[in-house]
């Protein structure tokens, strides 16, 4: 597998996923947000992402 860039509209800026080529994902600026007027970002990660993913928030 090569490292794939995905991107994201989430208002102000892009969300980045970036899937490494040994299997990991990084996921860069997520920022979900819930609304007709917001994309539907947790639906295009849950096509990318296995449900075994965990998340180590950092700011």
């Amino acid at each position: 597998m090569t490292a794939k860039i995905s991107f994201f509209p989430v208002g102000n800026g892009d969300m980045t996923l970036i899937q490494t080529e040994d299997g990991k994902n990084i996921l860069i600026d997520c920022r979900i947000r819930d609304g007709k007027e917001h994309p539907d970002v947790r639906s295009q990660l849950r096509e990318k992402l296995s449900r075994n993913e965990v998340m180590t928030p950092t700011y």
